[in-house]
């Protein structure tokens, strides 16, 4: 964002364009424009999200996900301490490799994934209050 703002890419970049080069249609270039913009929101939704619900951890506002995220953090940080960092690479190896299989891929069990997710969508995001810029208070 900085680096943005000190080129000023928001004076450049003011409008969306459409390529007319493709075999589309101008109507179609639009659509997918439109679609592409609405992909792009969505993402950024998904990003402010993620955010408020880590801050969330940070502050404690959820006992129960912050004491989780803490022993995970620590039990992290003990392994690290304890195992070489050569062994903590090889290992990291492996796993890329062997989630790539087949084999990992027939196996893995999607229970696991939705038990992370429910864990997930059960951390409260931290609440978000706009303001005017005449409403803001001091103090």
């Amino acid at each position: 964002m900085v680096w943005a703002k000190e080129r000023k890419l928001g004076e450049i970049c003011s409008e969306v364009i459409i390529d007319k080069s493709s075999d589309k249609t101008t109507m179609e270039s639009i659509v997918e424009a439109q679609h592409s913009m609405k992909k792009v929101h969505e993402y950024v939704k998904t990003a402010n999200v993620v955010i408020l619900r880590l801050w969330s951890i940070v502050l404690a506002r959820s006992p129960k996900h912050t004491e989780t995220v803490i022993w995970m953090l620590t039990g992290l940080a003990v392994a690290l301490a304890v195992v070489p960092f050569k062994y903590v690479l090889m290992g990291l190896t492996v796993c890329c490799f062997a989630t790539n299989t087949r084999v990992a891929k027939a196996v893995s069990d999607p229970r696991g994934g939705r038990r992370w997710r429910e864990w997930w969508e059960s951390i409260p995001a931290v609440p978000v209050h706009t303001v005017d810029k005449g409403e803001l208070r001091t103090g």
